[in-house]
């Protein structure tokens, strides 16, 4: 009926979101209440699901994103939780846990939040929710979220792997860096990160010019079950061909040199006020353009029911608040915190 429907699950929430067709709400809110009441297992289905995670595990390991889960993994050694899957753990008793594990979370719709965004009939839709929120089971139950040991890993680690032995990436030769630090959340202190995540980017792209690589840096902020933001910087060899004719490509150990003193750098001299006036120019049209995609206002929206974080309000006058004291910050917590190195040659 061209409704999509995604699940997510993590420490502190349940969530599934996904697309419906104009005209087909009642037909979510019917599956929505089925999903939370009146749930039975699909065995063939399962076996499928299956099938199809280990298919998208082995494509995860060899992306950008299975190395730096293992980074982060070193990073963080005991903690259990990380975002990639464990096939050893999808069994045939999954179905039965799972069962179990649904009923326990939707018991408890006293603590959920319904978010909906669209071009939308206010009437009709007040109508529509009067008639199906009552079918939702309730319960004057709250949960306390678990006790999560993390504990990370203190100083700088280097690892070297033969590609022909990496359990991730895509065969071929590459450099990744990762950094973490806790630090509380507020919407001053996530400005300023994002501000010092793309100084780090900018300096380790010049970096990196010299030496025939490039660099794609992402960055990701957990408030559970720590407050924390981390940044990875994944390097590899540009095509021989796009590059002047005085530069080539380097192999993964003299980009890790390269890599190593653009930070160094950065971490010494800082930023200019003339740079932190252009990194807050910079990332105000990203943050703007971000939040005009529906997806990510209602990921926004999320958070801050789920998490008590509020990424949206003042927004603009939180970034142009930041101050060079609030960068350094960043960046003193971030050459302090936990780093790890992992290069495949």
């Amino acid at each position: 009926n061209g409704i999509t429907m995604r699940t997510r699950v993590s420490l502190s929430s349940t969530i599934l979101s996904g697309t419906v067709p104009q005209g087909s709400l009642q037909l979510l809110m019917r599956a929505l209440l089925t999903v939370t009441g009146k749930r039975s297992v699909n065995k063939d289905a399962f076996d499928y699901y299956r099938r199809g995670e280990a298919l998208r595990q082995e494509m995860l390991q060899y992306s950008t994103r299975g190395i730096n889960a293992v980074m982060d993994s070193l990073m963080c050694p005991d903690y259990y939780y990380p975002d990639t899957k464990t096939m050893s753990k999808l069994g045939d008793d999954l179905p039965e846990r799972a069962g179990r594990f649904f009923d326990e979370q939707f018991s408890r719709m006293n603590d959920g939040v319904l978010v909906i965004m669209g071009n939308l009939d206010e009437s009709a839709l007040k109508k529509l929710l009067c008639a199906s929120l009552g079918g939702f089971s309730t319960s004057s139950s709250w949960a306390v979220r678990p006790r999560v040991s993390c504990n990370f890993r203190s100083g700088w680690s280097t690892y070297t792997v033969d590609r022909s032995e990496s359990t991730v990436g895509d065969g071929q030769g590459c450099t990744s860096l990762a950094l973490t630090a806790v630090r509380p959340f507020t919407m001053t202190s996530w400005c300023a990160f994002r501000i010092a995540a793309e100084a780090l980017r900018r300096e380790v792209v010049k970096g990196l010019a010299t030496c025939g690589q490039y660099a794609e840096v992402s960055t990701r902020m957990q408030l559970f079950p720590v407050e924390r933001v981390s940044v990875f910087v994944n390097c590899r060899p540009c095509p021989a061909e796009g590059l002047p004719i005085d530069v080539e490509p380097s192999d993964p150990l003299t980009a890790l040199g390269a890599l190593r003193e653009a930070l160094s750098t950065l971490f010494a001299k800082g930023i200019s006020d003339a740079d932190l006036k252009g990194y807050k120019m910079a990332i105000g049209h990203a943050m703007a353009a971000e939040l005009a995609l529906p997806e990510n206002l209602m990921e926004a929206v999320l958070t801050r029911t789920a998490e008590g974080k509020d990424l949206v309000t003042n927004l603009q006058a939180n970034l142009a608040g930041v101050t060079m004291a609030d960068v350094r910050a960043v960046l003193s917590d971030l050459e302090s915190g936990s780093k790890v190195e992992y290069v495949i040659k």
